[in-house]
Parts: structure tokens; C-alpha cells; sequence
């Protein structure tokens, strides 16, 4: 048997999570004489949670360029849960050892996709993009295999905790969801939706998740409950987080789970210890954190959990400091989700100690980031922490009628009825300037300037308008383009007029239907198309 029929095998046994099966094979074909298959032997130990068993297999000195390349990217998986003091830093230099190897063939497209695994898992997402093959991903590659379907959703994930959350829900759409690796799409959607805060998609993927009942014997199983677990949480779902990673980790250590995975468990637990004001809880949570300082993976996590338990403990200076230096860690490794949250909680220490605007201006543009990403669960989080401090947050840009509050919905229909600021004012027992701040962000919501680009933006244009019968040919072209929201300079240019025959002919619209404004205009004529 070759190589490649050997790892496909391999990989086969993972997927199906036979992960004993999977490393027996491999071993005895390094007890045949082929040390490359020692590093594939340790590839299955690491999935099998067997991590000791992976670092004694990558002790087996690798014979050829092929062995030394697979040699290379496993040991930096396997780095991921035993850490750098065991197996040095296997990263430094896996740029030039990947180089040589295109996605043209099933072993180099494998030897690319393990590269980026392990450098996502020991949670360096920046270089996990470097390490990303040109041309074709590796799961196209490997199509038709079942493991293709855990190199689908590494790449769906190093989107989704890199921040890109909208190109992360596109990653994984028309995969084949069979199985144990059907389970983990379902959980990486999970994991995207609850990012992206989209409810219902979350909702279903936990229940698909649900239903498959995965063991969580291995790391696949685990990672199912795993990638659960931070999808509801950034939902709010603390019941349901704690569940599933009470249950992937095994013990109150987590001792199976990789570096960063552990501390990312470690900081949900404290994050619903604090949330439930139980210090003494959070402070047990962050003891088992403690154990990992000094590891880089660890530490932007290590740095939150720090600053949370110092809040609660009531010490906001430093709070302030730790989130500081969480969200600096979190951005040089291009760890953007870790970076948002980072600035949630920094946000937290801020208003703890006053610092009410600062707060508010950083929250501000992460939460921009977030909009612009497909990371909406920022501005959840963002708005109920400020919403601590009496502040809020600007209406998401085009975002609608979701993003406005009640109030805010109340003043556009007013809006579109018509209503000046000042008539709304006075129904609705506010001030002017009151009612001036919900229309600014009424018309941000719905990406409009002006209120006659509001009415064009809540309405859908009829694919045959109605055309005024009391208006010239030329005067309805003109109103049609006004409730459109166009200017007279816009209107002249497209019909090829100046902009004086437009105000003289806008000023006869007026007389005709006895209205005084142009909104008026613009309202009159969309009430006709209906």
C-alpha cells in the first residue's frame, strides 16, 4: 500500500471517528520502514486525543523531503495542545517548508491543509491565511472523501474567528453533511450564525448537532460541542454554552482539549460566573487558566479572564489594563473575534471607572468593523454595555427597521406619513432636538439623506408606475424621478433640461395639487401607486 492510499485510509478512519483503527494503520507501516507514515500515525493520535502518543511518534526521524514536509505541519498541530515547551516552535519556517507543495495532487493539498489546521489551532490566524494555498482550497481536492468535509469547515472557521463572519457562512453552503463530519458543518454554522446574530440558523444547526448525538471520544466529537458552545454564547445563550462545554471538555482541566480551546472554555465559564456576580466561582475558573500563563496561544484569552475577574473583584484600573493588553495580543495574531470581544469587556472596565466616553468612541468602531464583516454579534454585545452607561449605538448603516428601536419605528412612520419634526414632537410629547435625533437615525437605518429618500427606501418600486392623468408627460417624468429622491440638477440632466424649466415645472406640480413642499410631492405620488 502507498502513501497516499495509507492517508487516505487514515483520514477515512477519522471522519468516521475510528481514530484507533486510523493510528494502528499508520503505525505499522512505520514498523514497515516508512518513517513519513510515523507523523501521519501522530496526526490520528492528536484526533484521538492521544497527544502524548503524537509527540513520542513525531520523535521517529523523518527520511525524505515528502516525510520531513508532513513531519513538520503535524508537529505543529499536535504544538497546539502539548505547547512550545515540549515541542519547541514548529512555525518558524513552515512558510518555506509548504512553499513546494501546490494543491495539484491529494498529498500536497493534504500537507497545505495541515499547515493551516495547526496553525489555526494553536490559535495564529494570521499566519493560518499566509499558509492558505493558491489555487485550488484542499477540500476540492479531496472531494468525494469523507474527510474533505473537516478541510471545508477549517477553512469556514479560520474565517469566522479571524472576523470575517459573512465570508465564513459562504464557505461551507453546498457541503455534504453526512455523519460525524455532517455534525461538525452543522456546528461551524452554528458557530458563524451565532456570530453573525442570525437566531433561527443557530436554532436549527444545534438541533441538527443534537440529533447526531456525536460521542465525544476524540477531537472531532469534541470540537462539535466546542464550536456549539461559542456560537451560543456570542448569541447570549449561556445555558446551552456551558452545556456543550461542560461536555467537551471532559473534566474541570479540560486536559483533551488544544491550548487555546481550553482557554477560550476556561473564559465562558468566567464570563457566566461574573455574569451571575459569583466571584469566587469565576476566580476557581481562572486558577485552572493560570496554569497555562506564559503560553503564547494562551494569553489575549488568559488577559479577558483577568480583566473580568478583576472587574467583578472591583479593581476597573486594572481591568482596564488587562483588556488593554488583551485586545494589542489579540490583534497581532489577527485574532479578530478574540479582539471584539476584548473590546467588549474593556469597554466594561471603562465605564466602571468613568471613562463613559472612551468607552462609547472604541465600541463605536468596533462595532463598525463588525457591521462591515458580518460580525453583528458585536453590536449586541456593544449596545447592552453601553446601555449601562445611558449611551446607544448609531442605527446599523441600510440596516432597516431591525436595527431601529420601537421609538425610533414609531417616529418613521410618522416620518413617511409626512410629519414634520416638529408635529412629531408634539404628538408624541418630546423636544424638537428629541425627535431630530431619531429622524437622523431613522434615515441612517434606511441609507437616506433626505425624508423623500426615506419614502423611495420603505417602498418597493412598482415594476409599471402609475402615471398622474392630471400632469403633462413632463411633469410626471419629474415627479416620478423626485420620489425617487433625485435632485434638479440629477432630474435636468437625465432629461436632458435645465434645472429652471425643472423648478418651473416642479412649481406647477405644487399648484396643480394644491401642496406646498416637495416631500409633499413625492408623497402624493407614491400614495398613487398604490
Amino acid at each position: 500500500m502507498d502513501r497516499l492510499e495509507l492517508l487516505e485510509r487514515v483520514l477515512a478512519g477519522v471522519a468516521h471517528q475510528d481514530v484507533g483503527a486510523a493510528t494502528d494503520r499508520a503505525e505499522a507501516a512505520v514498523d514497515d520502514g516508512d518513517p513519513a507514515m510515523a507523523a501521519v500515525a501522530a496526526f490520528a493520535a492528536f484526533w484521538a486525543g492521544n497527544h502524548d502518543r503524537a509527540v513520542e511518534l513525531l520523535r521517529v526521524e523523518p527520511a525524505d523531503a515528502d516525510a520531513c514536509a508532513i513531519h513538520t505541519v503535524v508537529r505543529g498541530l499536535v504544538a497546539a495542545a502539548v505547547g512550545e515547551r515540549i515541542l519547541g516552535d514548529p512555525f518558524a519556517g513552515m512558510a518555506e517548508v509548504v512553499a513546494p507543495y501546490a494543491t495539484d495532487d491529494r498529498w500536497g493539498a493534504f500537507v497545505r491543509y495541515a499547515a493551516v489546521e495547526g496553525a489555526m489551532a494553536d490559535a495564529r490566524l494570521s499566519l493560518a491565511m499566509e499558509l492558505m494555498p493558491p489555487g485550488r482550497p484542499p477540500y476540492v481536492v479531496w472531494a468525494g472523501h469523507p474527510y474533505a468535509g473537516v478541510m471545508v469547515a477549517c477553512r469556514a472557521r479560520l474565517d469566522a474567528f479571524s472576523g470575517r463572519i459573512a465570508d465564513a457562512a459562504r464557505a461551507f453552503a453546498d457541503a455534504p453533511r453526512e455523519g460525524a463530519v455532517g455534525a461538525l458543518l452543522y456546528a461551524t454554522e452554528a458557530l458563524v450564525a451565532g456570530n453573525a446574530a442570525d437566531p433561527e440558523t443557530l436554532d436549527r444547526c444545534v438541533g441538527m448537532v443534537e440529533s447526531a448525538d456525536l460521542p465525544t471520544l476524540d477531537h472531532l466529537g469534541r470540537g462539535v460541542f466546542l464550536l456549539v458552545a461559542f456560537g451560543a454564547i456570542a448569541h447570549g445563550d449561556t445555558a446551552l454554552a456551558t452545556r456543550c462545554v461542560i461536555r467537551a471538555g471532559g473534566d474541570a482541566a479540560m486536559t483533551p482539549l488544544t491550548i487555546i480551546d481550553r482557554l477560550l472554555s476556561y473564559e465562558l465559564l468566567v464570563s457566566v460566573a461574573v455574569d451571575a456576580g459569583d466571584l469566587d466561582a469565576a476566580r476557581a475558573w481562572q486558577q485552572l487558566a493560570e496554569h497555562l500563563d506564559g503560553e503564547r496561544a494562551a494569553m489575549p484569552t488568559l488577559w479577558r479572564i483577568r480583566s473580568r475577574v478583576r472587574l467583578l473583584g472591583g479593581d476597573p484600573p486594572g481591568a482596564e489594563e488587562a483588556a488593554q493588553r488583551a485586545v494589542e495580543l489579540a490583534r497581532c495574531e489577527g485574532r479578530a473575534v478574540e479582539a471584539a470581544e476584548a473590546e467588549i469587556v474593556l469597554a466594561r472596565a471603562r465605564i466602571a471607572g468613568t471613562k463613559v466616553a472612551e468607552a462609547t468612541r472604541d465600541l463605536r468602531e468596533a462595532v463598525v468593523e463588525g457591521d462591515r464583516t458580518g460580525h453583528r454579534a458585536v453590536r449586541r454585545s456593544a449596545s447592552r454595555t453601553l446601555r449601562t452607561a445611558g449611551r446607544r449605538l448609531p442605527p446599523v448603516l441600510g440596516g432597516g427597521w431591525e436595527s431601529l428601536s420601537r421609538r425610533e419605528a414609531e417616529i418613521a412612520e410618522l416620518m413617511i406619513a409626512g410629519g414634520t419634526n416638529e408635529a412629531i414632537a408634539s404628538r408624541l410629547h418630546l423636544s424638537v432636538a428629541t425627535v431630530r435625533v431619531h429622524a437622523s437615525r431613522v434615515l441612517a437605518a434606511f441609507g437616506a439623506a433626505s425624508r423623500i429618500g426615506l419614502l423611495a427606501a420603505v417602498n418597493d418600486w412598482p415594476g409599471s408606475p402609475v402615471v398622474p392623468s392630471d400632469l403633462t408627460p413632463r411633469q410626471a417624468d419629474i415627479v416620478e424621478r423626485i420620489a425617487q429622491g433625485w435632485s434638479n440638477q440629477r432630474i435636468a440632466d437625465d432629461l436632458g433640461i435645465s434645472v429652471k424649466a425643472v423648478e418651473n415645472h416642479v412649481g406647477e406640480v405644487l399648484r396643480r395639487w394644491g401642496l406646498e413642499q416637495r416631500f409633499a410631492v413625492a408623497l402624493e405620488w407614491w400614495s398613487r401607486q398604490s
